[in-house]
C-alpha cells in the first residue's frame, strides 16, 4: 500500500496551523493543539498532531486525540474526528 502520509507525502502548505481553532468534523471543540514529528527513536510518527477533543463542556470532559499532518484521525478513510477550522465545518 502506497504511503498517504507524512512530512515528504503531504506539503507543507497543508499541515494544521497550530495557531488556528479548529473543531472536529462533528463540530467537537478541539484544545492544546501540538506538533511532534518524530519519535523517541528518530522516527517519523504517522499521526504527529495532538491535541484533545472536548466532549462535554459541564462537567468539562475531554478525550485526547491524535492527527494526521493535514488533520485526519484516520489515514484511510474520513472519520467524525478529522479536523476542520472553526468557522469552515465543510
Amino acid at each position: 500500500m502506497k504511503k498517504n502520509w507524512g512530512i515528504g507525502i503531504v506539503p507543507e502548505s497543508q499541515w494544521i496551523d497550530l495557531d488556528v481553532t479548529y473543531r472536529t468534523r462533528s463540530s467537537k471543540r478541539v484544545i492544546n493543539l501540538e506538533r511532534t514529528l518524530y519519535n523517541s527513536n528518530g522516527n517519523e510518527v504517522t499521526f504527529p498532531v495532538k491535541g484533545s477533543v472536548v466532549v462535554r463542556e459541564k462537567p468539562f470532559k475531554s478525550e485526547y486525540q491524535i492527527w494526521t499532518l493535514d488533520g485526519r484521525a484516520d489515514v484511510l478513510n474520513k472519520s467524525d474526528d478529522d479536523l476542520v477550522k472553526a468557522d469552515d465545518q465543510t
